[in-house]
């Protein structure tokens, strides 16, 4: 689950591709209980967000680089692992300097049947309200509390996309025990054979109304720029996108969609589509051949 960022594809880049900025929404932010310990990690990874994005050399598109030894009692290893790969920035100013230009709040907390959570963070610029959205793990690391999914790699697929839940032995992310060894798979909606590729294509019709870059650009197939670059388009428009219709799977396994697009205030128009069963970054179901009819 962080910019208005677009995730390209298999890039494991920080939290500013993973968290993603949608339209104007109203966000209902809770705090979590400090007397639960995971609920102690969670709101001390927030303070460091908060001072993060709020750093002197962030601006409305970027944060600087998470700082390992910042995150050292808050993040998962793999995590930690990355910011030291990718560079960590300087440590973030606690608390921030200066008036806030994001705020963070907590959307919801989703048990997994991994005995992991998965937390939804809402991200605010204070100057347009525009809000980002961000998912990301709580897990037990060593008998401690860690929030994992800083990276690409590392955020969970969306509980609320595809029909699917975190956790469920088909999100390809690696266990609590396992977190330092392998990569993530993102947030793609996922296909089952209960939902079939309808599942997946409301999935991400879902995650493009509601303005997740990141997990409906993780749907697009690999490859396929042009298609990339349409869905980011409806998102940053704020149109709204619906199913039209779905054709029978081909012998190839793809699956032929008409999407109708609504531009606020203007009239909709027709897109088709293929639901391809393999190609996403996961490598699972994926979205292409997008374009106007």
């Amino acid at each position: 689950m962080i910019a208005a960022a677009t995730v390209l594809a298999a890039a494991a880049v920080a939290l500013t591709l993973v968290f993603t900025l949608g339209g104007h929404a109203t966000t209902a932010g809770r705090a979590v209980p400090s007397a639960d310990t995971s609920g102690a990690v969670v709101n001390a990874f927030i303070a460091l967000e908060t001072a993060r994005y709020n750093a002197p050399s962030a601006t409305v598109d970027s944060a600087p680089q998470p700082n390992a030894a910042a995150y050292a009692r808050v993040s998962c290893k793999q995590d930690l692992a990355e910011m030291r790969n990718d560079g960590s920035g300087p440590p973030p100013p606690s608390p921030p300097v200066g008036p806030l230009r994001f705020t963070f709040a907590i959307v919801n907390i989703t048990p997994t049947k991994d005995s992991r959570l998965v937390l939804r963070l809402a991200r605010t610029v204070v100057a347009t309200q525009d809000v980002g959205d961000g998912l990301f793990y709580v897990q037990k690391e060593s008998g401690a509390w860690k929030v994992c999914g800083l990276f690409s790699d590392t955020e969970p697929p969306d509980p609320s996309a595809g029909g699917g839940s975190a956790g469920s032995g088909g999100s390809g992310q690696p266990s609590p025990s396992d977190n330092g060894s392998g990569a993530g798979a993102g947030s793609a909606p996922a296909q089952t054979v209960a939902n079939g590729p309808r599942g997946f294509l409301d999935g991400v019709v879902q995650a493009i109304n509601q303005g997740l870059v990141g997990t409906a650009a993780q749907a697009v197939c690999l490859g396929d720029p042009g298609s990339l670059n349409v869905v980011e388009g409806w998102i940053s428009a704020h149109d709204q996108v619906a199913v039209q219709s779905l054709d029978t799977i081909a012998a190839s396994g793809t699956t032929p969609a008409r999407l109708q697009v609504t531009p606020p205030g203007q009239a909709s128009a027709t897109y088709t589509a293929a639901v391809q069963p393999s190609g996403s970054v996961q490598g699972g179901p994926c979205l292409a051949q997008i374009q106007q009819s």
